[in-house]
């Protein structure tokens, strides 16, 4: 008996003690004139087919990224400067050359939605080429409603197309995994649906980067079809109200055509080129 009463003590005083997990608002915050770096690593695993040939592409690229709060609208829209050194690594086993820096203006929303770019919006060019460019914030889809650990929640919106025309829609699924310390821990499963055309010489601009080396009266251009599936995790600092780090891990499907005038793409180059495989990037926030 003395057992069994010293076994409900505890038991009441452990249940008096727990606190319920709170709901929490998982969002965005933005300050005028606050800055940021962000390092990224690229690995990717693709494979190239045209022509009755396939070329992998194996790489390891890391790009370093700066980001400025340019200014900060009264519902928490953020205009954000978004600047890439040049990327440094190797693609199947070769260095990369020197490249020019890239620079990129965003609108990003407190849920996590990118509103506005110079560019072809949430990604910049990254699921879509293979590569990293400036303008790839990670950002995970976020509920805008207060939710606890273990509550999951449906996104889906259509990416903004600056540089090109046609569509970029992107389906997700998101789940509050945890908390670690101030972190917010959401693991994201994602779906982006790629139809579009991009002007590559509108991107240059977009960028800030010279086009004096694409050909006199050229027009280049690539067209996109097919899917990047992905699974994000994403560490989000509830006290800072950004995101501190990222994984993604990307599946990648699509069909790339070159265009750009009589003349300007070589037939056997010009595709269509079906591009699959996997790619890994991780990103780092200081």
């Amino acid at each position: 008996m003395k057992r069994l009463l010293a076994l409900l003590v505890l038991v009441s005083a452990c249940s008096f003690g727990a606190r319920p997990v709170e709901a929490a608002s998982l969002s965005l915050g933005f300050k005028a004139g606050d800055h940021y770096s962000a390092r990224i690593h690229l690995v990717m695993d693709l494979t190239t087919e045209f022509g009755g040939t396939a070329r992998p592409i194996r790489g390891d690229i890391t790009i370093n990224q700066d980001t400025k709060v340019v200014s900060v609208d009264a519902d928490g829209t953020a205009t954000l400067q978004v600047s890439a050194g040049p990327p440094s690594g190797t693609i199947n086993g070769v260095t990369l050359p020197a490249g020019a820096p890239s620079s990129v203006t965003l609108r990003v929303s407190p849920d996590g939605r990118v509103t506005g770019a110079a560019g072809i919006g949430v990604f910049g060019a990254g699921p879509a080429t293979g590569t990293v460019s400036a303008g790839d914030p990670f950002l995970p889809p976020l509920p805008g409603h207060k939710v606890k650990p273990g509550d999951a929640w449906q996104s889906a919106y259509d990416v903004p197309i600056t540089a090109g025309s046609g569509k970029i829609h992107l389906a997700a699924t998101s789940r509050y995994l945890r908390n670690e310390g101030a972190l917010a821990v959401i693991q994201t499963t994602s779906t982006t649906t790629l139809d579009f055309v991009l002007d590559l010489k509108k991107l240059l601009e977009a960028t800030g980067q010279p086009t004096r080396n694409l050909p006199p009266g050229s027009n280049p251009t690539i067209t996109y079809k097919g899917t990047v599936g992905a699974e994000q995790t994403s560490w989000l600092d509830t006290k800072l109200r950004r995101v501190s780090k990222a994984t993604v891990k990307q599946r990648v499907d699509l069909v790339v055509t070159l265009g750009g005038g009589p003349g300007q793409v070589p037939t056997d180059a010009a595709g269509p080129i079906h591009v699959a495989g996997t790619q890994t990037v991780d990103l780092n926030i200081t």
